[in-house]
């Protein structure tokens, strides 16, 4: 994943606001091309219970848009190169798990023929040790002819990182600490 875009957290960003409601910000901040970062918090629960609901991947489908099922696809300890299998309605995707580390951060890799997707998602504890802050750093590439749609390829993905955390939050907020 992408190193080039440095860490900050909510409290510290002067990116424009993208969503505020009464339970946690969002905002954005674009970095070098094909590139985005964005960051929620504070969320109420510990390191522990928000990685926990992160890597519970049998049950995305409650919180994140679009999926319907969640499978891995290897044996063993997940970990860097766990494979997963991501039902949408209409599509399936491969996910490899790029990164792993435990409680603090998640690389995640969806790659198509069109499209190569890779989200890291970082799990900041706040001086607070009731509330924590997620950032998810996202890189695309296009091919074919998703590259020549790339302006708006770039926005949809960009609205789909937001309404990932969006639905995140929403999930986080009925779970108990």
């Amino acid at each position: 994943m992408a190193s080039t875009v440095s860490e900050a957290r909510l409290s510290n960003s002067t990116a424009s606001t993208m969503t505020n409601t009464r339970f946690h910000n969002l905002s954005t901040r674009i970095a070098p091309e094909g590139i985005v970062s964005r960051f929620i918090g504070p969320l109420e629960g510990s390191v522990h219970a928000i990685w926990t609901q992160l890597v519970d991947f049998e049950n995305w489908n409650r919180w994140m848009p679009g999926v319907e099922a969640v499978e891995r696809q290897d044996a063993g300890v997940v970990g860097r190169g766990s494979i997963l299998l991501v039902r949408e309605k209409l599509t399936q995707l491969e996910c490899r798990i790029a990164h792993w580390d435990p409680a603090k951060r998640l690389d995640l890799v969806f790659a198509t023929r069109s499209k190569r997707i890779g989200y890291s998602i970082t799990v900041i504890s706040t001086d607070d040790t009731r509330h924590t802050e997620v950032r998810l750093e996202m890189e695309f590439e296009f091919n074919g002819l998703g590259s020549w749609l790339g302006f708006l390829r770039t926005s949809l993905e960009k609205r789909r990182a937001s309404r990932l955390l969006e639905c995140f939050a929403l999930h986080m907020r009925f779970q108990p600490s």
